[in-house]
């Protein structure tokens, strides 16, 4: 077995760490696992309300596997006859690939994130007990516990976007990094370093720190981050090389910047910092734990013995600079959230098992704190619970018998994100409402239906032009769920013909 990554607390006279559980826990790890995957898949088309962005980056990957090519008509920098291009490819690929075999409803298309954090979560399981960097079973389940349940996680597994095959990504570089010494371990981080540009461009500055800090904690990591390194670069040049060939660069730059509210002056990018550190409830109670543990490890050690690779450190320089290294380089929205929560979860479950080595009379506090830590896990069933008080207010399947019925094979039909799903498996073309910037003069001629939610409707009819007439409306049934207000997003649509 590996000896213990970096990450853990040389031995001293005082306290030596206990040896790793020599059993890997997989039976916890697969009952917690089987429960959260079984909620989450019960409960994936009533939480959240279909929404912009699950659509948007969900629209060219079912176009591909229903053989509409690698088009989309969701976005407004580009047309249904182009070429789509993407700063996070990977994840429409992925998917095309994913509702061939499940289809396309809310719940198809959510459950593969689902599958990505499951799959992130297991490679950590792994990586944690083969490294030793958290030892026993009941911490690598708080660790999990975490990852399934704070704020920002679950936003993201639930939303239908594509952040979470990055982060199964770095989770397979983490474990190779400190678990793998085999001849083959530097080829497959070469490998899956090569993929992060694809799977998210905005991940790159979150690399760039993680190497950073790796390095600083222990020169000893330096071949890796420079492996790390080199393979951004390739698949960067790679996937700029291919784009460049086709003659497409120009068209995703302009798609990438048009989609983008980064930039700004350094105002704007302070402001994006402060933001990205106190976004996240959660977050902050991890951050408040991590403080406990340091001041602990103060107390004990000094300053003097601190060194950068204890968990507590790492956990908050990661917690902390992560969101605002990215936040300056960019923007650092709760959808990013997963970059900062999951290093903080691991240090978290690690600086307290350094405190169970201590003196039983000090064992009392990190109990304490480490329980208080668990209380960031409570978000996802919190979520889930309003979602059960809600049941009747989110239920989809009455939008999708509304549209079903308003929409013939023939009709071409501009609709709201509420209205996709429906609308794309019953209509002869679909078209985004946000796409109207793109859209032809002569598909504008060619529509025949809109299902719109009617705030949006005068300006939609103005985009499209002609004549309409309103003749259907949909409002979700407000008599259920009233005593939880304004968590659920009522689905509201109004449906007009062309005269």
């Amino acid at each position: 077995m590996p000896q213990a990554a970096e990450i853990s607390v040389a031995e001293t006279d005082v306290e030596k760490p206990a040896p790793p559980d020599s059993r890997p826990g997989w039976n916890w790890f697969l009952l917690l696992a089987v429960v959260w995957l079984a909620v989450n898949l019960l409960t994936a088309d009533r939480s959240p309300s279909v929404w912009q962005d699950e659509v948007s980056y969900s629209d060219p990957g079912i176009n591909l596997a229903t053989g509409r090519g690698w088009t989309s008509t969701a976005w407004p920098f580009q047309s249904r006859d182009e070429f789509f291009c993407s700063n996070v490819p990977l994840h429409p690929l992925a998917l095309a690939g994913w509702v061939r075999i499940f289809g396309w409803s809310p719940t198809a298309v959510r459950s593969l994130n689902y599958a990505f954090v499951l799959l992130a979560a297991a490679v950590l399981w792994q990586s944690l007990y083969r490294s030793g960097i958290v030892r026993s079973i009941g911490a690598r389940l708080g660790t999990t516990a975490l990852l399934f349940g704070t704020v920002g996680m679950a936003f993201c597994f639930r939303s239908g976007r594509p952040d979470m095959i990055a982060f199964v990504l770095i989770a397979i570089i983490f474990s190779i990094a400190v678990a793998d010494r085999d001849r083959l371990s530097p080829l497959r981080m070469l490998v899956a370093s090569v993929l992060i540009p694809l799977a998210a461009l905005q991940a790159l500055p979150y690399v760039a720190f993680l190497g950073i800090v790796g390095f600083l904690a222990n020169r000893r990591y330096f071949f890796r981050v420079a492996l790390v390194g080199a393979g951004c670069v390739l698949g960067l040049g790679g996937w700029f090389a291919f784009l460049q060939s086709k003659g497409l660069w120009p068209r995703f730059w302009g798609a990438v910047t048009g989609a983008s509210h980064s930039g700004g002056g350094i105002t704007t990018r302070i402001a994006e910092a402060i933001a990205g550190v106190t976004e996240d409830a959660s977050a902050h109670v991890l951050a408040a734990a991590l403080i406990v543990f340091l001041i602990l490890r103060l107390r004990h050690m000094g300053l003097a013995g601190l060194k950068l690779r204890e968990p507590a450190v790492v956990g908050l320089v990661l917690g902390l600079g992560v969101p605002a290294f990215v936040g300056f380089a960019g923007k650092f929205p709760i959808y990013y959230a997963w970059m900062k929560l999951a290093p903080m979860a691991v240090c978290v479950m690690a600086a307290w098992e350094r405190e169970c080595a201590t003196p039983r009379s000090r064992q009392w506090l990190s109990h304490a704190t480490v329980a208080f830590a668990l209380l960031a896990a409570a978000a996802w069933p919190l979520r889930m619970a309003v979602t059960v008080w809600e049941w009747r207010q989110r239920d989809y399947a009455p939008v999708q018998a509304f549209c079903t019925a308003q929409v013939t094979p023939a009709d071409y039909v501009v609709c709201d994100y509420q209205a996709y799903y429906p609308v794309k498996r019953q209509a002869a073309m679909t078209f985004v409402y946000n796409y109207i910037p793109a859209m032809s003069k002569a598909d504008k001629a060619a529509a025949t239906v809109l299902i719109i939610d009617p705030k949006d409707a005068a300006e939609v009819i103005a985009g499209i032009g002609g004549t309409w007439t309103l003749t259907a409306e949909y409002r979700n049934d407000t008599r259920s769920g009233q005593a939880v207000q304004g968590v659920a997003k009522l689905y509201k649509l109004s449906v007009y013909r062309r005269a």
